[in-house]
């Protein structure tokens, strides 16, 4: 099942040299972020475990996951 996640959509230029570890995207926007795959989407490319793809409203087939970060 596809996840509903905290994370603002957002789309980075393209860097090279540049590697993004754990982007948090931008403080505000109208689109959260949906991770992985889901039943209700049958193409090769979309049914990746790595898809992201974005949303505003609920749909039948994403969850949610409740997790935070560990303090050290």
């Amino acid at each position: 099942m596809a996840e509903w996640c905290h994370d603002i959509y957002g789309i980075y230029a393209y860097e090279p040299a540049k590697t993004h570890t754990d982007p948090l995207g931008p403080s505000q926007g109208p689109y959260h972020v949906i991770r992985g795959a889901s039943w209700k989407h049958a193409s090769m490319s979309t049914l990746r475990l790595s898809h992201r793809g974005y949303g505003m409203d609920g749909r039948e087939d994403v969850g949610f996951r409740i997790c935070r970060y560990m303090e050290e």
